[in-house]
């Protein structure tokens, strides 16, 4: 799995416990918009190739398994 940006600064701060519980859903809310940037850009990218696009089904939306095959921890 590749780690994304939001997880490697997380996980490369020397936070507090008190921090990391005052930071975590902006941790959150970053790996959420980041989840959906990814999943934009597969989609109106040029992606649709080996296992996520099956051209019997163009119309299934495969930018989930996109996501989770490539960065889901």
């Amino acid at each position: 799995m590749k780690q994304t940006a939001v997880i490697w600064l997380q996980k490369s701060l020397s936070l507090t416990y008190e921090q990391q519980m005052q930071f975590e859903g902006l941790f959150q809310q970053a790996n959420a918009m980041f989840e959906e940037q990814i999943k934009l850009a597969f989609t109106q990218g040029e992606l649709f190739s080996g296992d996520f696009y099956d051209p019997n089904n163009p119309k299934v939306d495969c930018s989930e398994n996109y996501y989770r095959e490539t960065y889901d921890m």
